[in-house]
């Protein structure tokens, strides 16, 4: 979905970001060049830390 919206918009992922709190949305973050994580659950923070996204807490 995401994808396809930004290929309609011409919006280039590689250089978009994402923010989130929620495993949720792991394909969301996935999709974009610079993914946040933000006062994430367990598993968005396990996955945060495996692929070296950044992540805040607050």
């Amino acid at each position: 979905m995401v994808r396809g919206f930004a290929r309609e918009m011409e919006i280039d992922l590689d250089h978009s970001f994402a923010y989130s709190d929620h495993h949720a949305d792991i394909p969301l973050l996935e999709s974009v060049g610079h993914p946040v994580a933000i006062n994430p659950t367990k598993q968005l923070a396990a996955c945060a830390n495996e692929r070296g996204w950044p992540l805040y807490r607050f």
